[in-house]
């Protein structure tokens, strides 16, 4: 994802954050089925930080705050 999530809208993020959690599923399914490599779990750690990343970002423009990872709705 090379856009700032900064900057995209929140369909956008909603978007991504679907792709990633697909992609998430088939790496760890091929991890489940004997495939396991380095490579393999590299990739499924960066589309983790990258889910990570949307969800926060999501969670910014629904007016949440992210505290210590866990998200508090604002009063």
């Amino acid at each position: 994802m090379p856009e700032s999530v900064e900057i995209k809208t929140i369909g956008q993020l909603i978007d991504d954050l679907t792709i990633a959690n697909l992609k998430i599923w088939h790496l760890v399914e091929r991890s489940r089925a004997g495939q396991r490599t380095p490579e393999l779990l590299a990739d499924i750690d960066h589309w983790n930080d990258t889910r990570t990343e949307l969800i926060r970002a999501i969670d910014r423009r629904l007016g949440g705050r992210d505290i210590g990872g866990k998200v508090y709705n604002a009063p």
